[in-house]
């Protein structure tokens, strides 16, 4: 099934590990000069439209979207659903930081502790991320794809799409605590 809601959200995936690379490499580059660049400033920017939009938009796609179709499938609170959701609220609390703390900075700017504040917060949001990317593709996905009704599946698909359409400026999205099973397929 090419157009599945699961292959949707490896699509998404991708881009998120592409944003993952273009990030350590930011971090790498700032590791050999220890002073923000226009150079930096100019990747920083791209970083922070990718996250305010694309990944904001994935964690939305999964926490209203794909989580709640599956509380037939999985206990919710607590349970992986539970643990995946309290991941996307790790996620946003560490860019929205790193974001904070790389918008302070100016050209040949960037005092030690707020570049290595900067440099540990964006390391800790890239482990978090691709351990869940991990998780999901790994064990989430397979299941998802084995269990959905064809019906359902193209249902969830025609949401993503719908949400994704309907997303044109970046999002202030932020998942709230607590479990948001609010409707199923």
């Amino acid at each position: 099934m090419a157009d599945s809601a699961v292959n949707h959200l490896r699509g998404d995936h991708q881009q998120a590990r592409k944003f993952l690379a273009q990030l350590a490499s930011l971090l790498d580059a700032l590791a050999q000069n220890r002073h923000w660049t226009a150079e930096h400033r100019e990747s920083f920017r791209k970083l922070t439209v990718f996250f305010e939009h694309e990944l904001c938009l994935l964690i939305r796609k999964e926490d209203e979207i794909l989580y709640p179709a599956l509380r037939d499938l999985f206990p919710t609170d607590p349970g992986p659903l539970a643990v995946l959701r309290s991941e996307h609220r790790d996620l946003c609390r560490n860019f929205h930081k790193v974001c904070e703390i790389g918008r302070s900075f100016s050209d040949g700017d960037g005092a030690a502790a707020s570049l290595e504040e900067f440099q540990n917060c964006a390391r800790k949001a890239i482990e978090v991320l691709e351990d869940h990317l991990y998780k999901e593709e790994r064990v989430l996905f397979p299941m998802v794809a084995h269990y959905l009704l064809p019906q359902q599946d193209a249902e969830l698909m025609q949401r993503m799409k719908s949400l994704q359409s309907s997303e044109k400026e970046p999002s202030t999205f932020e998942p709230t605590p607590g479990n948001q099973d609010s409707e199923g397929v």
